[in-house]
């Protein structure tokens, strides 16, 4: 079953993938509001720098998320027929 195929057969699967983007963006903003500052901070605790390396990782798997959803909408390359015509 391809990914396509999947979602033609279950509405539940984009909304979820969206939901998961939505809640990874708000865990971004909490992460953002709740780093210390980039200079003069202190050394223990979330600073700065595990701040940013976790937002990052965070946005790099939103931008996953939506290159997964650009991706279902594509109707090529699909699978090839078995056994292959010819």
């Amino acid at each position: 079953m391809s990914f396509r195929t999947a979602v033609r057969q279950s509405n539940v699967l984009p909304v979820a993938t969206v939901g998961a983007a939505a809640w990874l963006g708000l865990t971004v903003l909490q992460v953002v509001g709740t780093m210390d500052p980039l200079w003069g901070g202190e050394s223990v605790g979330q600073t700065a720098v595990t701040g940013l390396v976790g937002a990052l990782v965070i946005a790099l798997s939103i931008g996953m998320l939506l290159v997964f959803l650009g991706e279902l909408g594509h109707s090529s390359p699909g699978p090839q027929t078995w056994p292959p015509e010819e």
